[in-house]
């Protein structure tokens, strides 16, 4: 049985913790959200440290005004290639 490796969907699930997270094992986020975390980098002090949220740039959401305008959104998983 051969499976897809590309995933197609057009919403995000509307459970935020369900939503894909990116990284490369140093810096990495979850997509649209607003914080960027990066290895090693923590705030706080001994066992009350934990990961410094670092705010994101590149998060970006754009809404249209207009509603002839709306485009369709659709979100791709390649899992074999490991894209987005």
């Amino acid at each position: 049985m051969t499976h897809s490796a590309v995933h197609f969907c057009c919403r995000l699930p509307e459970d935020v913790r369900l939503w894909p997270s990116i990284g490369n094992g140093h810096i990495g986020m979850v997509v649209y959200s607003e914080y960027v975390f990066m290895n090693g980098l923590y705030n706080g002090f001994w066992i009350q440290s934990h990961r410094a949220a670092i705010p994101n740039p590149l998060s970006a959401n754009i809404s249209r005004i207009n509603a002839r305008e709306a485009g369709n959104h659709s979100y791709v998983l390649n899992t074999k290639e490991g894209t987005v």
